[in-house]
């Protein structure tokens, strides 16, 4: 599954990426640091679970700022066919 993502105007110092079969019980999976250059805004994780057997998928960041204070942004579901293929089709 390809997440993508744009830096807003928030000072980011790191990205964190978590994934939950419920929706409700989140694991971190990755953490992505930002670009030096403050003109960099396009982030993208591509998660590599295997999703076979699973309907839906819940991903959210969490946007981790200097202090350590973490603000998510809204929770995504993503839908997986049933023979577990990327449904971005890679």
């Amino acid at each position: 599954m390809l997440l993508n993502w744009k830096k807003g105007t928030e000072s980011t110092a790191y990205y964190l990426v978590e994934r939950s079969e419920d929706g409700k019980a989140f694991k971190t999976v990755a953490v992505v640091f930002t670009a030096e250059d403050p003109a960099f805004c396009d982030y993208a994780f591509r998660d590599q679970t295997d999703a076979k057997g699973k309907a839906d998928i819940y991903y959210r960041i969490g946007l981790v700022n200097g202090q350590k204070e973490i603000t998510y942004l809204p929770v995504r579901k993503a839908s997986y066919p049933s023979n577990g293929d990327d449904p971005a089709g890679k």
